[in-house]
């Protein structure tokens, strides 16, 4: 949950707020791909399905694995720097 007053006070993190939330919807939606793929493959493999098929869901399964991976990664980045800011912020100078 997104605190609206608190990103409405500290407006400089704002970037990294959004920037997070988007990587975590790019995440969601590539874990969406994973769960599908591999129930798809699992079912395509129970059945006996074409080889060329197998070789295509698991480059896409791969390729969600990596962008998932990655947005991961970024979002946790941007979070600590949207926290770094904040504190920056916060901070009284002596």
């Amino acid at each position: 949950m997104i605190n609206n007053r608190l990103i409405h006070i500290m407006g400089k993190s704002r970037k990294y707020v959004s920037a997070q939330v988007l990587f975590q919807w790019i995440s969601l939606l590539c874990n969406i791909v994973l769960m599908s793929g591999i129930a798809l493959f699992l079912s395509q493999l129970s059945a006996g399905g074409n080889p060329e098929v197998w070789k295509k869901m698991i480059w896409i399964l791969l390729s969600a694995l990596v962008i998932r991976y990655a947005c991961t990664t970024l979002a946790s980045r941007m979070s600590h720097r949207a926290a770094k800011q904040v504190k920056e912020q916060l901070r009284i100078p002596i």
